[in-house]
């Protein structure tokens, strides 16, 4: 015997003892003539593009969710056309989300939205993206307690933009893009809190959630302020604004008590900073003109105030100490 007909004798032996040892596993291939190729039915595509989704939910029930996505796939290549098609890209997501990957299962539900934009199947895509912004919020999943707070509100924000931004006239757009603005203002991130509450005005300027909206612009600049206005006065003066202007076009809105709180709080630290600002200059030998200009922009503008007050007596005190100078020089 040659060494070619050893080699054929020696595989045909291994292929025989496989097939006493495991029969059934080359029963499940089979020729076909138009691939020319063996195929396996089990991992073939079915015939209908209702029958390879069938066949692949059964794998979603069991568990089996990767084995589902590949199957949810077949139907995007061979059924393309199909109504099953955008089902199965949705399916797709559903998948990815009971794995947890919450990434994968966003992109697969965008990808609903572009792609299958007539589809009866995109609100649903809408309402599980929508859901998975809850997830991050919440902290539903075991995974997400990994996450630090402010990237998972920073994760929900962009999701709750990309819904509105994909129907930005659907009934509930004002009320989501509020939720960007809200949710930014959590996450510690002011501007863009500012960004997205400004859109609510700018986009939906009948909707109730504008009036929100302008409330929230205030909170956010008043958070921001900081107790010694010497560092930084912009916050304090924008918020200051913000609740002015929002008490004015709002009069009867139940939020104005709590802005008129909010300013009221902000006027404080205002006149409080004028007022050690004009001390300052009042305890300085030769500098009382300065300091009158302080205290007079403090009696004008905070009329009622304790430090309105205050400033009027320092102008008094101002105005007894020039009198004696005067008299000295005479």
């Amino acid at each position: 015997m040659n060494r070619l007909s050893g080699k054929i004798f020696f595989i045909s032996v291994i292929f025989i003892v496989l097939a006493f040892l495991s029969p059934s596993s080359f029963a499940s291939w089979i020729w076909t003539p138009q691939s020319g190729k063996w195929v396996n039915p089990k991992y073939a595509t079915k015939e209908t593009a209702e029958e390879q989704f069938l066949w692949a939910e059964e794998f979603f029930e069991r568990g089996n969710y990767k084995r589902a996505i590949d199957e949810y796939r077949k139907i995007l290549k061979k059924f393309s056309g199909s109504p099953f098609a955008s089902r199965a890209q949705l399916s797709i997501g559903q998948s990815y989300y009971k794995m947890n990957k919450f990434d994968q299962a966003l992109e697969s539900y965008q990808k609903v939205i572009n792609d299958y934009s007539l589809s009866e199947v995109v609100k649903e895509a809408l309402q599980l993206e929508e859901r998975l912004a809850e997830e991050y919020l919440e902290k539903k999943s075991p995974r997400q307690f990994l996450i630090p707070q402010h990237d998972r509100f920073n994760k929900a924000a962009q999701i709750y933009q990309q819904i509105v931004d994909n129907f930005p006239f659907q009934s509930r757009a004002a009320e989501l893009q509020y939720n960007v603005g809200w949710v930014y203002y959590k996450a510690g991130n002011f501007k863009e809190a500012i960004k997205a509450f400004e859109k609510v005005k700018k986009n939906y300027p009948r909707s109730a959630w504008n009036a929100k909206s302008s409330f929230m612009i205030g909170l956010v600049y008043w958070t921001q302020s900081p107790e010694r206005l010497e560092y930084h006065q912009d916050a304090v003066n924008k918020a200051v604004d913000s609740f002015q202007s929002f008490i004015k076009d709002y009069p009867d809105h139940p939020k104005v008590k709590d802005a008129e709180k909010y300013l009221s709080d902000l006027k404080d630290r205002q006149g409080k900073y004028l007022f050690n600002i004009g001390e300052y200059y009042y305890k300085k030998e030769g500098s009382l003109k300065a300091a009158s200009v302080y205290f007079k922009k403090l009696e004008e503008n905070f009329k009622g105030s304790s430090w309105g007050e205050k400033a009027k007596e320092r102008l008094a005190e101002i105005g007894e100490i020039e009198r004696r100078i005067k008299e000295g020089k005479k």
